[in-house]
C-alpha cells in the first residue's frame, strides 16, 4: 500500500525535514538566489522557443512520456560541459543512500516510520572515474572533476550514490493531465533536498570537524514540474529552529515558471546556467577542499 500524503509529511517531519513553509531565509543564501536569478548570460539559446512550441504535447502526455519531450529543452542537453570544462552527469531514477537520511527523531515520533527511501527522478552531478573508465571513447580526461586521489578520499565517508558524486540539481516530475500535483512532487523533493544537505554536513563536518558548517556550500537545489509549470528550490540546513532549537531541513521556493511563456522559460533556463556554474565554480572547490583538509 502506497503511503499517504499525510503519512509522508509525518514521516518527514519526524526527520525533521519540511516542505516550503514560512521560515525566514539567511541573508547568505538570499545573496546567492539573487546571484542565480539575475547574473545575465553572454547567449541566448533557442530552447526556450522550442519548450514553449512542445508545452502543449507533452502537458497531454503522461508523466514519463511528456518529459522525454521537453527535458532538453528544460534541463541541461546530454553532454553538457560547465565553464570550466567538466562534464555534467545526468541520471535518470537515481537511487540515494538511506544512510543519509536527517536522523530520526524518535523521542517526539516515536509511533512514526523512517522516510521512505529517496529516489529523484532526475539527478545532476559529477562525473565518476568509474563511469568514465566504462565508456573512455566518450568521454575526455577534462570531463572529470575529481583526481584518483580525491575521489577514494570521498568514497571513505561512503557513496551518497551510484554513477555521479554529489549531485548538485534533482527534479521530480508529474503528469497534470493524470492528476499529478506539485505537492505530492514537493514531499517527495524535499526528500532528496534532505538527503543531499545531510550528506554534505557530514562530508564537511568529517574534513573539519571543529568548524561551522558553511550553510551556502551544503545546499542543495531542485525542481518539480507538472509539464504545465515548473518550481524551483533551494534545499538548506537551518542550524537552529527558532522554536526547538533543533537543526531542520528547509525548502523554499525561488522560481516559478509557466512553461507556456517564453519570457518565463527564458529567465529559468538562466536560472539554470547560473546554478552549473556555481556548482563547478563554487561548490566543487569547495567540496576539493574537505578532500584536502
Amino acid at each position: 500500500k502506497s503511503p499517504t500524503k499525510t503519512d509522508q509529511e509525518l514521516k518527514l517531519r519526524a526527520h525533521n525535514v519540511f516542505a516550503p513553509r514560512a521560515v525566514q531565509l539567511p541573508e547568505a543564501l538570499k545573496e546567492l538566489i539573487d546571484d542565480l536569478r539575475d547574473r545575465p548570460r553572454e547567449h541566448i539559446s533557442p530552447n526556450a522557443k522550442e519548450l514553449v512550441k512542445l508545452q502543449p504535447l507533452a502537458a497531454n502526455r503522461a508523466e514519463k512520456d511528456g518529459f522525454d519531450i521537453i527535458q532538453d529543452k528544460l534541463l541541461y542537453e546530454r553532454a553538457y560541459r560547465s565553464t570550466t570544462g567538466q562534464l555534467l552527469e545526468p541520471v535518470v531514477e537515481l537511487n540515494l543512500s538511506p544512510q543519509y537520511r536527517p536522523p530520526h527523531n524518535f523521542s517526539e515520533y516515536p509511533d512514526t516510520k523512517w522516510m521512505e527511501k529517496p529516489v529523484p527522478d532526475r539527478a545532476f552531478g559529477y562525473l565518476t572515474r568509474t563511469d568514465f573508465e566504462r565508456a573512455p571513447s566518450i568521454f575526455q580526461s577534462r570531463d572529470l572533476a575529481f583526481t584518483p586521489e580525491e575521489e577514494f578520499v570521498l568514497n571513505q565517508l561512503g557513496p551518497l550514490c551510484e554513477y555521479i558524486h554529489a549531485p548538485f540539481f534533482t527534479c521530480q516530475w508529474k503528469a497534470c493531465r493524470n492528476g499529478g500535483t506539485h505537492y505530492a512532487a514537493q514531499l517527495q523533493a524535499a526528500r532528496d533536498g534532505a538527503t543531499i544537505v545531510n550528506y554534505l554536513k557530514l562530508l564537511s563536518r568529517a574534513a573539519l570537524p571543529s568548524q561551522e558548517i558553511d550553510i551556502t556550500r551544503v545546499c542543495h537545489f531542485s525542481m518539480t514540474c507538472d509539464l504545465a509549470t515548473a518550481y524551483v528550490y533551494l534545499h538548506w540546513l537551518n542550524p537552529s529552529d527558532e522554536f526547538t532549537g533543533s537543526p531542520t531541513y528547509e525548502m523554499q521556493v525561488i522560481k516559478q515558471t509557466f512553461l507556456n511563456s517564453e519570457s518565463q522559460v527564458l529567465e529559468l533556463r538562466r536560472l539554470l546556467r547560473n546554478l552549473s556554474d556555481w556548482a563547478f565554480e563554487v561548490r566543487l572547490p569547495w567540496i576539493k577542499s574537505l578532500l584536502a583538509a
